[in-house]
């Protein structure tokens, strides 16, 4: 550096107060007003910001709540359609024991053609008419019919239907059949026809009041 350049500065008032002038009045203001409202503006943006982060904050918690509420109700929906469901599955079963199995049963419980002992072979062989024989095809097709569905009903009632149904044929192949013999096991199965009709009856009239209720939740 030039010694006489340095020197210059250093003795020349003039010269060294233009190097080192002060900050004026207008510049402490502009500066320290800037630092005020710098951090007014950064307080703002704060307060913005976390006024935004609640309200996505409330946001976020609504959605989880009404998605609660639509599970909860979906649940609901589902619980419904199982119960609705299990108790149709329950009405249709019965409905079909009716309709194939008691409720034949039950129209013809008097119905002589149908319960009665077939008594001796020797009875069918001395028809010239053919109507023995008729009714016979009639009375065995119907419970054929029958054997065919009693897998619907209780245990206990499929008991009776085939003690039943064994001392029938019994008496067609035995000849000076005892009508004794019959009448018991034809009793027996009358008795549980009607009880087992009357059940039925009342367990479907109970499922519709249930379903009612059940589609009205």
């Amino acid at each position: 550096m030039d010694p006489n350049l340095t020197y210059s500065i250093f003795v020349n008032p003039t010269l060294n107060a233009t190097l080192h002038q002060p900050e004026t009045g207008l510049d402490s203001f502009l500066k320290t007003n800037f630092i005020g409202i710098a951090q007014v503006v950064t307080a703002v943006a704060l307060a913005y910001l976390t006024f935004e982060l609640l309200k996505a904050t409330s946001r976020y918690a609504n959605q989880v709540e009404t998605q609660t509420r639509i599970m909860e109700k979906n649940t609901e929906l589902s619980q419904k359609t199982l119960e609705i469901n299990e108790l149709n599955r329950e009405k249709e079963k019965i409905k079909e024991e009716m309709d194939k199995l008691i409720g034949p049963l039950y129209s013809r419980i008097n119905d002589q053609q149908i319960f009665n002992p077939l008594r001796s072979s020797s009875r069918y062989l001395t028809d010239k008419s053919g109507e023995i024989i008729k009714r016979l095809y009639e009375e065995s097709a119907f419970w054929q019919n029958i054997s065919q569905y009693k897998y619907l009903a209780p245990p206990e009632f499929q008991l009776l239907l085939d003690n039943y149904l064994e001392i029938k044929i019994q008496s067609f192949e035995v000849m000076n059949w005892e009508d004794s013999k019959y009448k018991e096991p034809e009793s027996a199965l009358k008795t549980a026809i009607k009880q087992r009709y009357n059940e039925i009856v009342q367990n479907i009239s109970v499922l519709d009041k249930e379903l009612e209720k059940a589609r009205e939740k």
